[in-house]
């Protein structure tokens, strides 16, 4: 999502050069420019909104260093089959054998705990977050 934003905000703001003017005593007057400066900020906007209300499923991992084992069993059965697998129930102890080796495997203590919501929603968090997105602004 990230590269496809970048790449589309790219995009845009090359379409939007076509409509400055290339005389220069026009230039004055032009303030098209100001639609091309602020066009990577609404793609930001609409990045964060799709992030926070559409794809709200947190990586397998995370879900499994948190606890969240129903929404870890939920993801790893939309992206991996189990083919010797006959019954649902037969899928749910494969997803529960899964989800016990990458436990077994990874450090779950230091996974971290708080989501992309509650890193720009919750009042412990957000104004870090906002801090650095900011400053990322500037950069």
């Amino acid at each position: 999502m990230t590269n496809f934003y970048i790449v589309g905000g790219l995009l845009i703001a090359a379409a939007f050069g076509g409509v400055l003017p290339t005389d220069p005593e026009l230039w004055v007057k032009d303030d098209n420019w100001r639609i091309i400066y602020g066009m990577p900020a609404v793609i930001s906007m609409i990045q964060i909104a799709a992030f926070l209300v559409h794809f709200t499923e947190e990586p397998i991992a995370f879900s499994i260093g948190k606890g969240d084992d129903a929404a870890a069993e939920r993801l790893i059965s939309k992206l991996f089959t189990v083919p010797g697998a006959k019954t649902s129930e037969e899928k749910i102890a494969a997803y529960k054998a899964y989800i016990s080796l990458v436990r077994l495997t990874t450090n779950t203590g230091e996974n971290s705990t708080v989501s992309f919501k509650d890193a720009v929603c919750h009042p412990k968090y957000r104004k870090a977050t906002w801090t650095c997105f900011v400053l990322g602004i500037f950069n």
